[in-house]
């Protein structure tokens, strides 16, 4: 089995760069929005007040923008792998994940899934096991039991004479004392 490395969910040189645009992106709308306003106004006042409701609604918009970004990367994977351990849980041993990513860019929730899929595939393996193990037995139990069933109800019968019921108690003692049970 291989080890495989993956991508660290928490930290990516991608996701890193676009909040550094994004944020670069929002400081330059907020200093922009002060010069328009500065040199239009003389008031100090109403330029802290409007400066401050651009900060609002920028940082709102941040917060939806990160809102969006956790519900794809961390959110939606995380339901999906509970959905299927509560699958598993109550013995659909049949559940698999599909994997998000492709082998050579996988990130730890990837490998969870891997993993799960493969703990899923080895209990199904033991659950057939089980059922074939418990079939075996009772069905190697019933031929046994078969032959007691016959010795009994043979010796209720008031057909047969005292010795030959005798020697059926023995041989059916006899049978039962090297039966595989």
């Amino acid at each position: 089995m291989r080890n495989r490395k993956s991508k660290n969910v928490g930290f990516s040189i991608v996701g890193a760069v676009l909040f550094f645009i994004l944020i670069s992106f929002i400081m330059q709308i907020a200093i922009l929005v002060y010069e328009y306003i500065r040199v239009r106004t003389e008031n100090n006042g109403l330029i802290a007040i409007l400066i401050l409701i651009v900060i609002i609604i920028l940082s709102a918009f941040c917060t939806v923008f990160d809102w969006i970004r956790r519900k794809i990367t961390v959110d939606y994977p995380t339901k999906k792998i509970l959905r299927a351990t509560e699958k598993i849980a109550k013995g659909d041993f049949t559940t698999r994940l599909e994997i998000a990513h492709e082998y050579d860019k996988y990130n730890e929730y990837d490998l969870i899934m891997e993993n799960l899929n493969k703990m899923a595939a080895e209990l199904q393996k033991n659950e057939v096991l089980h059922v074939d193990f418990i079939s075996n037995v009772s069905h190697e139990i019933k031929t046994p039991l078969a032959v007691i069933q016959n010795y009994a109800t043979l010796l209720q019968e008031d057909v047969l004479d005292s010795e030959t019921r005798k020697n059926t108690r023995k041989h059916s003692y006899l049978l039962l004392s090297v039966s595989p049970i």
